[in-house]
């Protein structure tokens, strides 16, 4: 988690339990590349993940998921959702999307 005091989770961040949060990594990943989506970056470390979605070249959907560690002792994480660029609802990749940030974890 950031250490700025002014920082705060979005209404996009889901929070779940998970005993291992590299295997949700790398199931996310793999779930993006399931739905057709383009991984454009991918770092494991920071646990983020940049995809692009859309048939158009020029103006694709972006979005970046990041996994942040709220109780480790727990299995607590927030994976966080934010849009940045595009649109989701101009193309059907655009409804994908959407849906792949409401699939069950």
């Amino acid at each position: 988690m950031p250490s700025d005091p002014l920082w705060k989770l979005e209404l996009t961040s889901v929070r779940i339990y998970c005993a291992h949060v590299p295997a949700l990594y790398n199931w996310l990943c793999a779930h993006a590349v399931e739905q057709g989506f383009r991984i454009t970056t991918a770092r494991a470390f920071k646990r983020s993940l940049t995809i692009s979605a859309g048939e158009d070249e020029d103006r694709p959907l972006v979005v970046k998921i990041r996994i942040y560690e709220l109780d480790p002792d727990a299995g607590l994480v927030t994976v966080e959702w934010q849009r940045r660029r595009g649109c989701a609802l101009r193309s059907e990749a655009g409804w994908q999307a959407l849906h792949f940030h409401s699939c069950r974890l």
